[in-house]
């Protein structure tokens, strides 16, 4: 008999921590780390779990599967699936604070593709960065198979989302809410045609979760995570661009300043740190970034923490 899936496992677990008092919840992360894909056999086997709280939870969820079940169900219908441990991608193994689940809409395998290059910017982009964002969206699509990572927000992610679209890049979007929010009618029609193209988009927030400055700044560390290669192509010396720049550097994953008149203080920051720097405007730079891709490697792999 097979046992509880993963995914059911944690609908329950969730639905049954939330049913709880604030001080009588066990974290989830730290609850899948411990147990990974046995994470079933929580509700299977209560007396399992050592900790007296885990045990009454376990025996809580076990009566919250079937719920769990239909909502997987539900899931499942809308083209949702929900990966667990074995099933993310390595590169979130470098993070000093991995997800222990995705919920993934369209294909899961996209997040597979290599080389990945993330292409991120202000919400509040010129015409010139807008421009500049489909620039290098076309020197990425010069390489068969190079996935393109962003955020779907409003501006220059979305720009990027629009030129892989029109471009047949594949291409994945991590969003800083939960699938089942949806924020405006331009979001919902992108996320609806990346998923239908064979791209995916992803998030760690559970689907009803709303969106908060800082589930956005959770959101950017995948990005970070996911790519080989991160590109802000207009953005301040603060925000959520520097910011996964920033988190992108700690990861060891290259960062190529974009350059051109009126890029934004980021850029000049960066090349002032020795940053490697490119004009999306000049076809040798565009040459070259292409060149960089066809022998981009797998991002680094340092071991779990």
């Amino acid at each position: 008999m097979a046992g509880i899936p993963f995914g059911v496992a944690l609908l329950a677990l969730r639905a049954a921590s939330r049913a709880r008092p604030s001080g009588g919840r066990p974290a989830l992360r730290p609850l899948v780390r411990a147990w990974g894909k046995r994470l079933g056999e929580l509700l299977e086997r209560p007396e399992a779990a050592g900790d007296p709280a885990l045990r009454a939870l376990a025996r809580e969820a076990a009566r919250w599967r079937a719920a769990a079940e239909r909502e997987m169900a539900r899931l499942a219908a809308s083209g949702i699936r929900i990966l667990g441990p074995g099933e993310l991608p390595e590169g979130f193994l470098d993070l000093p604070d991995p997800p222990g689940w995705l919920f993934v809409e369209g294909d899961p395998e996209v997040l597979a593709r290599r080389p990945a290059v993330a292409v991120v910017g202000t919400r509040r982009p010129s015409p010139e960065g807008l421009r500049a964002a489909r620039a290098l969206v076309e020197a990425i699509a010069r390489v068969p198979g190079t996935l393109l990572v962003s955020g779907l927000a409003p501006g220059i992610d979305r720009e990027a989302h629009r030129a892989a679209l029109a471009l047949g890049i594949p291409q994945v979007a991590f969003l800083g809410h939960g699938l089942g929010r949806s924020t405006d009618p331009e979001a919902r029609a992108l996320r609806a045609r990346i998923a239908a193209g064979g791209g995916a988009v992803a998030s760690e927030r559970f689907p009803e979760e709303g969106w908060s400055r800082w589930t956005f700044l959770a959101r950017n560390r995948l990005i970070a995570a996911l790519a080989g290669l991160v590109l802000p192509v207009e953005g301040s010396s603060s925000g959520g661009t520097a910011h996964t720049v920033r988190l992108a550097r700690r990861l060891g994953r290259p960062v190529w300043a974009v350059r051109w008149p009126g890029a934004g203080g980021l850029a000049r920051i960066l090349e002032g740190e020795g940053i490697p720097a490119l004009d999306p405007f000049s076809p040798a730079d565009l040459r070259r970034l292409a060149e960089a891709l066809a022998g981009l490697s797998p991002p680094p792999r340092r071991g779990p923490i």
